[in-house]
């Protein structure tokens, strides 16, 4: 928000967040999450699963439709987020949100699930479940890796994971700025 003072800019993000939130304007159903998965991207590919702290900033992540599997300079999967789960202990959660129809209880259950196969010892975790990963090359042609840890993307209407993969595929990031 170029040309903003920091504390309006702020205060706009802010009311964005709401509105998606509450379903008012539902910029999330458009957006693309894309997360530098280097470090974990066995997890993420074959358990539909990304992990991350749910404290800290960096670790806040905006609602989102779509979830982008970065690294080596692509996002080389997509998949829907079915939700997003805070575990904070072995008797505690929150949803974060859904996208999905299915009760909080059922989507507790799969993540404690799918978190079982990899290092499920520390808390708290925010746990991402992934629909079925879909192949694409959507790739970072700049200098560099990705400077933070996501990035966002607004990707306009599509059909579904599958048409998003096929719309980014041998796109570049610049044609999404």
């Amino acid at each position: 928000m170029e040309g903003l003072s920091k504390s309006l800019g702020d205060a706009i993000a802010d009311l964005e967040e709401y509105f998606d939130e509450e379903n008012l304007l539902p910029s999330w159903k458009y957006r693309l999450d894309v997360v530098n998965c280097a470090g974990t991207y066995d997890d993420v590919i074959n358990h539909n699963i990304y992990v991350c702290t749910a404290k800290g900033g960096q670790y806040s992540h905006r609602r989102s439709l779509y979830f982008g599997v970065y690294r080596n300079k692509q996002v080389d999967r997509v998949a829907k987020i079915e939700a997003v789960v805070d575990i904070e202990s072995e008797d505690e959660f929150s949803i974060k949100w859904k996208n999905v129809d299915k009760s909080d209880e059922e989507l507790v259950e799969i993540a404690r699930n799918r978190r079982s196969y990899i290092d499920n010892s520390w808390y708290p975790a925010r746990v991402f479940l992934l629909a079925d990963l879909h192949p694409t090359n959507f790739l970072k042609t700049t200098p560099g890796g990705m400077q933070s840890s996501k990035r966002y993307f607004y990707i306009g209407s599509v059909n579904d994971v599958t048409d998003l993969a096929e719309k980014l595929k041998d796109e570049t990031w610049e044609q999404y700025q």
